[in-house]
């Protein structure tokens, strides 16, 4: 019997061989499997594809594939039945170790930690001491025999008498010995394609092999002898002066990045009885990827070609965003397609160093856009493969904290509650808008809350929404409109079961009491398992259940912190859903390990930052002993590893690599570096081609070096087989100087689906107040300030809170109904909880009732009069505009505490279009501080008075309407070409001398871009331009925003400079 190794640079020419050696070497016995170990799930479906494409039959029948470990568990030297064997039994072994003397103190633990913590710091040392079974046999045994002094010694000899059965050491050495001894004739066996193997496990094959055959297939990079090629910086000066001649003499990427498949294949030929070359053809082709691959393998230290610029064969990307790579990917993928039509989605890899960061925006770049190419996710742990799972780390965060409002909601949108207890999701925002009108944030009661003030509790704001069915209270009609008795019934049942579970999780439970509660109480919120959500409910049972053996198995009786047993969960489900494979038919999109080794034709790695890639071995913090003493052969090492996969990407992209890494900090676009091997792939890119050596960033022109612009138009974005060529004519025009203002396109905005026909009066007033605004959010699509809403579990507790501005106004609206400034807090805001409890509810009043006083100093019999006049709706039809305005009289009265221009216009044309109606004048009435940044600004710093009456007449309204009504209606076909809600600016432009115009609306427009709540609309619409910088830019924009606002100024002349002393 014999230990052949058999290599090769392609993965194609190994699975060519061992379909060869498979069908030489048939077993005697008809039925009988033939054994074939590979690396990891990936390759077995890759190489069962490649045995049938070579198979005379198509299939690839009586073959097992088996990974390293299934084989060991095979060969009885691992039984998943012992405690040693698995660290997830030695973890709460080790957890129970910790919480006791002498253990529970330095230097095996923190005194005082938290239980996350020692549960955290248990998971490390049973990952440590498996660990130095593997790869540090000796130690244990020194810790065993008592010849060591490290504090994990005493900890280890403990944790063995607890265990006491043989370890992994003891059974691989009697393994090894029942090798040596038997004589048996055992099956073949077949090693493919691993990339990695612990010295133990290797000894096991050789030994192995002398019952046996075993062939093992190893993908060599380089056809000439390498072990001997090594770095400077990887030798002593000794070494140096031996091996001058060999330690740089081959390819610096081969002696820079190789080096755990040079320890592989070194301990592989030390093993071996007979090692072969595998013959086979190297391809011809003259690609800078193919030129490089073909250095790599004829070992040429120096390799030079020219220059291709039209080669894109292998392109390293500076992206600006994660997003940024994919598309970059995309246009990469389009224009592969051009050159190779026959290019399948299977044939493309995709892999990046932290997947979760670019998953969200996969099926926008690659599945939204035609040609649409389909994707496939793979390594998906259960939080991420199925949505059902998010129910329990909802349940699990701060189990033992008051339970929130969004955590409340969180539950009944899950789709397996709202089934059960019949919710319609839709009317849930009718009862967040409820929840939030009467100030309910968190906590069942007082009590719960830990503050004894039930104010705004959830179950206090619960009392409040029932007292309005029984009608009895002040609070407005709206409040409960769609919001059914039954469904706020139910929601409450749903929020006593969670209070429930917080009584629960304030008390600790043993590992198996807490499987049973969790179980039970699901049972309760969940009702019976239903057929659509069965997967998930019997893995999470499944998963209880071998939890709860666990703790059988090791006595594990400690009583556990709902913060641990979270932490257990969170730690199991975040392993691979082994349940969910693959599905094929796609682009894969992975990690770095699924698809490692494979070949593909077409390969992107994202993410090569160098705070990212190579990944820093995680560690297991000051304990771990491996990374204090001296690396041996064959030692895992992520970095080393990392530098290994990124030559085998190289060396599997059969005629594309894409590699990229972001270049901008997203926090304030500071520059990033790439990672180290991507500066070491460019080193020799730069001598291959003849270019200076010299950073990324700095080198303006490499042929094989891409930047991402971040403007959508910009020209480097346009060249052929770009998708992204509804901005081509705008980049054509920059690329030739042109200075005149583009078009942006108009024929490339698509219409509004289902425009109206006649336009409601909420809507032209919406259009006419921020029509940038408008613009956006309706045509466009986007609403950048969703995220900027205050948090729902916050109670009102600052004066300068959410909704501050809201109370100042109906204080003062209060007072006007009363004729006088109110001296107490209103009922209704009692009934509605408006204020903080206590002493500083009493301040806040005080503050409002202050601020209030300040205004009614201007209020005059005029305006008391225009309030307390009788309410009347009055209904709008003109032309194209239908609505309903509700006035005072013939009034319309703004009691808002802060206005801008825009407001004011828009209530101007309400009334213009109200005054035509009826055929009535109609007034308007301010009573507001002007906003600032956009507070109109007159001469010599004078500033609008609070109060103002603006008459409004019917005469000409028809014409001074119909251009606002037709911009909003053009608005649902036309692109809106400037940002018109520069209000400041044009105010400016208008009120400043002929000479200082521009200067002074620059400075407004600048001002307002930084500071300005919806001012994210005017970069967006300009696409990044400069307005200022090109004047006939300038003078459009200045032009159309001054006759925009100019009913504004001319309503507002009667309080300009000339007439401030008569005010």
């Amino acid at each position: 019997m014999s230990f052949i190794v058999r290599h090769a640079a392609r993965l194609e020419w190994l699975a060519d061989a061992l379909s060869a050696d498979l069908a030489a070497h048939q077993p005697a016995q008809a039925f009988a499997m033939q054994t074939i170990i590979v690396a990891h799930p990936g390759m077995s479906r890759w190489l069962r594809a490649a045995l049938a494409e070579r198979s005379p039959a198509g299939i690839a029948a009586g073959y097992e594939f088996l990974l390293p470990g299934e084989w060991l568990e095979r060969l009885s030297v691992v039984d998943p039945d012992l405690l040693s064997d698995k660290p997830e039994l030695l973890h709460w072994l080790l957890y129970d170790l910790l919480s006791q003397a002498p253990f529970d103190s330095r230097p095996y633990s923190e005194p005082g930690q938290s239980a996350v913590r020692r549960f955290r710091r248990a998971g490390a040392l049973a990952e440590l001491f498996h660990r130095y079974s593997i790869y540090r046999a000796d130690w244990i045994d020194a810790f065993e025999r008592g010849q060591s002094i490290e504090p994990q010694a005493a900890l280890w000899r403990t944790l063995k008498e607890m265990l006491g059965a043989e370890t992994r050491t003891t059974r691989i050495s009697r393994q090894r010995h029942a090798l040596k001894v038997d004589t048996t004739r055992r099956d073949d066996l077949w090693v493919f394609g691993l990339n990695h193997c612990p010295p133990d496990l290797l000894e096991l094959f050789r030994l192995y092999g002398q019952r046996a055959q075993v062939r093992w297939y190893f993908q060599n990079p380089c056809r000439e002898f390498w072990l001997d090629l090594y770095q400077p910086r990887q030798l002593t000066k000794a070494q140096i002066a031996k091996q001058a001649g060999y330690a740089e003499s081959g390819p610096p990427l081969l002696s820079q990045l190789g080096t755990s498949g040079r320890d592989l294949f070194e301990a592989l030929l030390d093993v071996a009885d007979q090692d072969e070359e595998l013959a086979a053809e190297w391809p011809e082709q003259q690609t800078r990827l193919a030129l490089l691959q073909t250095a790599i393998h004829q070992n040429q230290a120096k390799p030079r070609w020219p220059a291709d610029a039209h080669d894109h064969s292998l392109v390293i990307h500076a992206c600006s965003t994660e997003w940024g790579e994919l598309e970059a990917v995309r246009e990469a993928l389009d224009r592969a397609v051009l050159d190779a039509p026959d290019l399948r989605p299977d044939e493309v890899l995709i892999m990046a160093v932290d997947p979760s960061a670019y998953r969200p925006w996969l099926h926008a770049v690659f599945s939204a856009s035609a040609p649409a190419w389909p994707i496939r996710v793979a390594d998906l742990n259960w939080l991420e493969h199925d949505p059902w799972f998010q129910l329990l780390e909802t349940l699990l965060t701060k189990a033992d904290a008051p339970i929130r409002r969004s955590v409340w909601l969180a539950v009944l949108r899950h789709p397996e509650v709202s089934r059960h207890w019949h919710i319609d999701p839709a009317l849930l925002d009718k009862l967040e808008q409820a929840l939030d009108r009467v100030h309910a944030s968190f906590g069942w009661d007082g009590a719960d809350r830990g503050d004894g003030s039930d104010q705004h509790s959830l179950g206090a704001g619960l009392g409040r929404l029932w007292s309005r069915y029984a009608a009895d209270t002040a609070l407005e009609p709206w409040t409960l409109v769609g919001l059914e008795a039954s469904l706020l019934a139910r929601a409450e049942s749903v929020l006593a079961l969670l209070h429930a579970w917080h009584k629960l999780a304030q008390n600790d439970h043993s590992l198996t009491r807490w499987c049973q509660l969790l179980r039970r109480w699901l049972a309760r919120l969940l009702g019976p398992i239903d057929a659509e959500f069965r997967a998930p409910r019997e893995v999470l049972a499944s998963l209880l259940a071998g939890l709860e053996q666990e703790a059988l198995l090791t006595e594990c009786h400690t009583p556990l912190p709902i913060s641990a047993f979270a932490e257990c969960l969170r730690d199991r489900l975040r392993q691979p859903a082994a349940e969910a494979p693959t599905p094929a038919g796609g682009i894969r999109f992975s990690g770095l390990v699924p698809f490692r080794s494979l070949p593909f034709r077409f390969i992107a790695v994202l993410g090569l930052n160098a705070d990212q890639f190579p990944r820093q071995d995680p560690g297991l913090g000051p304990d771990d002993l491996l990374k204090w003493s001296p690396r041996q052969r064959l030692d895992r090492d992520r970095r080393v590893e990392d530098r290994y996969l990124f030559l085998e990407a190289i060396l599997n992209a059969r005629e594309w690599l894409h590699l990229s890494y972001v270049s901008k900090a997203a926090k304030d676009g500071s520059e990033q570096a790439p990672s180290n091997l991507l500066m070491e792939l460019a080193q020799v890119l730069d001598v291959a081609e003849g270019a200076p050596q010299r950073s990324l960033e700095k080198t303006p022109v490499r042929s094989w070096w891409r930047h991402g612009p971040l403007l959508p138009h910009a020209p480097e974005r346009f060249e052929r087989g770009s998708f992204a060529s509804a901005w081509l004519p705008a980049a054509r025009r920059l690329a030739q100087g042109t200075t005149d203002a583009p078009d942006w396109e108009a024929a490339r905005l698509r219409a509004v689906e289902g425009a109206p026909e006649r336009l409601s009066l909420h809507d032209l007033l919406d259009f006419v107040a921020h029509p940038g605004r408008w613009f956006v959010q309706r045509r466009l699509g986007i609403r950048f300030d969703e995220g900027r809403e205050a948090d729902p579990d916050l109670e009102p507790l600052r004066l300068k809170s959410r909704g501050t501005s809201r109370l100042e106004r109906e204080l003062l609206e209060a007072s006007l109904s009363a004729g006088h400034v109110l001296e107490q807090v209103p009922e209704r805001w009692h009934e509605l909880a408006e204020l903080p409890a206590g002493r500083l509810g009493e301040m806040s009043f005080a503050a409002l009732r202050d601020t209030c006083a300040e205004r009614w100093k201007q209020v005059t019999p005029e305006v008391l009069q225009a309030w307390q006049a009788p309410t009347r709706v009055l209904p709008i039809d003109f032309g194209l505009v239908h609505g309903e305005l509700t006035l005072r009289g013939d009034a319309l009265v703004l009691s808002d505490p802060y206005l801008n221009p825009g407001r004011v216009m828009s209530a101007l044309l309400a009334l213009r279009l109200a005054a035509a109606s009826d055929r009535r004048p109609k007034q308007l009435v301010v009573i507001a501080e002007w906003k600032r940044p956009t507070a109109p600004r007159l001469h010599h710093g004078m500033r609008l008075p609070s109060v103002i009456h603006i008459p409004v007449s019917d005469s000409n309204a028809p014409a001074l309407c119909e251009p606002y009504v037709s911009a909003c209606r053009n608005a649902y076909h036309a692109p809106l070409l400037l940002p018109l809600e520069a209000a400041q600016s044009a105010w400016n432009y208008v009120e400043a001398d002929p000479s200082a115009r521009v200067r002074e609306a620059e400075k407004a427009f600048e001002s307002n871009a930084y500071s300005g709540r919806n001012d994210w609309c005017w970069r967006l619409l300009t696409r990044g331009t400069p307005l200022f910088t090109d004047a006939l830019l300038a003078q459009q924009f200045l032009d159309q925003a001054a006759a925009w606002f100019a009913p504004v100024f001319e309503q507002m002349q009667p309080y300009g400079p000339a007439n401030a002393s008569k005010k």
